[in-house]
């Protein structure tokens, strides 16, 4: 398995994934949020990365180098060098099998070797599995924000 930039043959498969995990228990993504649109930006931003095995799309992972909660600056500890991880997927048949810790921790080997110091991350309070997917890969809860409804 190996976690790399997306190819534009990728994004199809990607946006299903976003398809698939919206009716999961725990997931707060509707019809508006991921989209197409979300998955062409990332992928002509070269923010967009893919964990593949055999060539098949089993998970997907986006930076964002400026994003709107860094206007947040009173919520965050750290504000240099920093990047955001959003839109984590994972396909259902390959999930409880440690995939989004390791898509998760090869991201953050990437972005220290681009140099960045901080990695911010928004997650739904109320998407357990992703909480504690976070707080194996050593990550901290700072505040509580409440948006999006």
């Amino acid at each position: 398995m190996r976690l790399m930039l997306a190819l534009k043959e990728d994004l199809s498969n990607v946006l299903s994934l976003y398809e698939t995990v919206k009716k999961q228990k725990f997931c707060v993504w509707d019809d508006e949020y991921p989209t197409i649109e979300n998955i062409e930006y990332d992928f002509n931003h070269e923010c967009l990365y893919v964990l593949k095995e055999e060539n098949k799309v089993i998970g997907a992972i986006s930076v964002n180098y400026e994003n709107e909660l860094d206007e947040l600056i009173d919520v965050w500890l750290y504000t240099k060098d920093v990047c955001e991880i959003a839109r984590v997927v994972i396909d259902p048949n390959y999930q409880n099998k440690g995939l989004g810790e390791f898509m998760i921790n090869e991201m953050c080997k990437l972005l220290r070797e681009k140099g960045k110091q901080c990695i911010h991350l928004a997650v739904a309070v109320n998407n357990l599995p992703a909480v504690r997917i976070y707080e194996k890969c050593g990550f901290l809860q700072d505040c509580t924000i409440y948006m999006y409804e």
